[in-house]
C-alpha cells in the first residue's frame, strides 16, 4: 500500500558523503575548551556546520565549549564507535559526548566525541620575559623591583668603579613561549645601542647582558638574583639552575655573577576547537581528521551514506490559463532525473510495488526516481486545476521556493 508524505527530502542512498572533524589546537589554556556538547535538532542553525550532512536525519552540530576560569582542559579528542551503548569511558579518557548518531535512520553502531583533559593551574608561573637596565645618581633611587644580591650586599652593578648606579630590574609575564632559558654576558670596546650598558659612567668595557630563548628547552627562568663572590665562583649555588660568566671580568675587584632558578614547563598543548570538513568520496579525508580510537573508521556519516538534497518548496500563485504548464528544475550533479514540479498541490509517494497511476486525489506522477537504485519505487505526484486568470496575467509567475533539509 503506497503512502503519500509531504515533499521534503530527495533521498539519494548509496552517494558517498563523509564528513569529518578536525581539531584545532593552542598553547594557550585560555583558549582551549573544557568539553564538547552535541546538539540534535530538527532545524537548520546556518552559523553552524551540519555533522549529518548528506543525510535524511536531524541537524547535527557539535559546540565546543571553552570556559577560561575552569582549570580542567582538554588536551587530546578522539571518536568512539561501538556496536552498543556505550556507559563506560575508555581507559585514560575523562569526557563525553552523547551518541552522535542518536535516533539516525537506518544506524547500526554508536559513535561518541571522547576526550582527555588535565587540570591546569589557573594562576600560571610567572617567567621572566626579558629586563630593563636603570640608572641613577643615589642608592636611595634604587628601584623597589631591582634583581638583589643573594647576601643583600650592594644591588648596583658599579659597585667599585665609579660611574653611575646602575640596577637590573626583571620583567615577568605568564607568556611561556617568550620566557627567558638564559643569559650571557658579553664584555666589549664597541657601543651597542639595542642594550643597555651595565658599566655606564665607569672607564673600561661596554658590558651587557643577552636574554636567550632556546625554544627546545623545557626548563624556563623564573628567577634572578646577583652573585657576588670574593672568589671565583664556577656553579651555580644550590637551588639555582644557571648562572652567567663575571660580569666584572677584566675590571678586577669582586666577582659578580647574574644567576637564575629554573622550573621544568613542558609544552602543553590544548584542543581550542574542532571543525568540520566535507568530502565527495572517502579519499577526501584531511590528513588531520580526528580518528576513531580503534581504526574503525574516521567519517561521521559513515553508515548512512547519501547527500542532502533540498525539497522544491515552490509555491505558484499566478500561473498560466492552465497548472499543467510545467516548471523543469534540475536536481544537484550527479543526479540524472528531472524532477518535475507542477501544480499547487503535490506530494512524495513511496510505495513498495511499481504504482502505473497516480493515488486517489492526484492525476499525475512522475517516474520512479529511484529507477535502476533498488530498494523502494519513489514518485512526485501531483493534482491539475484549472486556473483562470486575465489576459494581463498571461505568462506572469510569481513563485517562492525554499530548500527544506532534514
Amino acid at each position: 500500500m503506497a503512502t503519500v508524505e509531504t515533499l521534503t527530502m530527495v533521498s539519494l542512498e548509496g552517494l558517498e558523503s563523509p564528513v569529518w572533524l578536525v581539531p584545532d589546537y593552542t598553547s594557550y589554556p585560555d583558549e582551549s575548551c573544557n568539553r564538547f556538547q552535541v546538539a540534535i535538532q530538527d532545524y537548520q542553525d546556518p552559523r553552524l556546520d551540519d555533522l549529518a550532512k548528506g543525510t535524511n536525519d536531524a541537524f547535527r552540530y557539535l559546540l565546543s565549549l571553552c570556559d577560561s576560569g575552569n582549570s580542567e582542559k582538554i588536551t587530546d579528542v578522539r571518536l568512539l564507535r561501538s556496536s552498543q551503548l556505550v556507559e563506560t569511558l575508555p581507559n585514560g579518557y575523562t569526557g563525553m559526548s552523547i551518541d552522535i548518531n542518536k535516533g539516525r535512520s537506518g544506524g547500526k553502531s554508536s559513535l561518541y566525541l571522547i576526550w582527555k583533559t588535565i587540570v591546569i593551574n589557573v594562576n600560571p608561573p610567572q617567567y621572566i620575559l626579558g629586563y630593563s637596565v636603570v640608572y641613577g645618581n643615589l642608592p636611595s633611587e634604587e628601584p623597589r623591583n631591582a634583581v638583589t644580591t643573594l647576601d643583600n650586599n650592594d644591588d648596583n652593578i658599579n659597585m667599585g668603579f665609579g660611574g653611575n648606579y646602575v640596577w637590573v630590574v626583571p620583567e615577568y609575564g605568564s607568556a611561556r613561549e617568550r620566557a627567558r632559558t638564559s643569559f650571557i654576558f658579553i664584555a666589549q670596546d664597541h657601543n651597542n645601542d639595542n642594550y643597555k650598558n651595565l658599566a655606564k659612567g665607569a672607564n673600561g668595557k661596554y658590558r651587557y647582558l643577552l636574554p636567550m630563548i632556546n625554544r627546545g628547552t623545557k626548563q624556563k627562568i623564573i628567577g634572578l638574583r646577583l652573585l657576588r663572590s670574593s672568589s671565583q665562583i664556577l656553579s651555580p649555588p644550590k637551588g639555582y639552575h644557571g648562572m652567567t660568566k663575571d660580569i666584572n671580568e677584566g675590571r678586577h675587584g669582586t666577582y659578580l655573577y647574574l644567576i637564575w632558578e629554573g622550573i621544568y614547563a613542558p609544552i602543553s598543548t590544548f584542543v581550542s576547537g574542532v571543525r568540520i570538513r566535507y568530502g565527495s568520496k572517502s579519499s577526501d579525508e584531511p590528513e588531520d581528521a580526528m580518528t576513531e580510537i580503534s581504526n574503525k573508521g574516521d567519517d561521521i556519516n559513515q553508515g548512512f551514506g547519501g547527500r542532502r538534497i533540498p525539497a522544491l518548496q515552490r509555491r505558484v500563485s499566478k500561473f498560466l490559463s492552465r497548472t499543467s504548464q510545467i516548471f523543469i528544475m534540475k536536481t544537484l550533479p550527479k543526479v540524472l532525473e528531472e524532477i518535475i514540479v507542477t501544480a499547487s498541490q503535490y506530494g512524495m509517494q513511496k510505495s513498495d510495488n511499481e504504482e502505473m497511476t497516480p493515488p486517489p486525489g492526484y492525476n499525475k506522477m512522475s517516474i520512479d526516481i529511484n529507477k535502476g537504485r533498488g530498494g523502494t519505487y519513489l514518485y512526485l505526484v501531483w493534482q491539475d486545476r484549472d486556473i483562470n486568470v486575465s489576459a494581463t496575467e498571461f505568462g506572469l509567475f510569481e513563485t517562492s521556493a525554499t530548500g527544506s533539509c532534514l
